[in-house]
């Protein structure tokens, strides 16, 4: 494996452990901007980033959408995140 790939990857495991506990406790004084960053998590996720708070990024997302009245994208986030949850035994990020 060559070392940009190693780099970008740290890089994007640091970036998805920052942009979802950001979006998190930033929500209420930016939602346009914390689901901003939380889809910017789950997209670094499903290109390979480390998935340690991907099941949290899709409900945080899911929240958001509900919140901005998107109910496609709350029934989309809710169905990846119950079907991530259940997959890897991780039944608390839905509570």
């Amino acid at each position: 494996m060559r070392a940009g790939g190693v780099c970008a990857r740290w890089f994007g495991q640091i970036t998805v452990l920052r942009l979802t506990p950001a979006a998190a406790t930033n929500w209420e004084h930016d939602a346009d901007g914390a689901l901003a960053a939380v889809e910017e998590s789950i997209a670094l996720t499903h290109s390979g980033a480390v998935d340690a708070a991907y099941g949290a990024a899709l409900v945080i997302s899911a929240r958001l959408r509900a919140s901005s009245g998107d109910r496609v994208g709350v029934l989309e986030r809710s169905r990846d995140a119950i079907d991530y949850s259940h997959r890897v035994g991780d039944h608390n990020n839905g509570a």
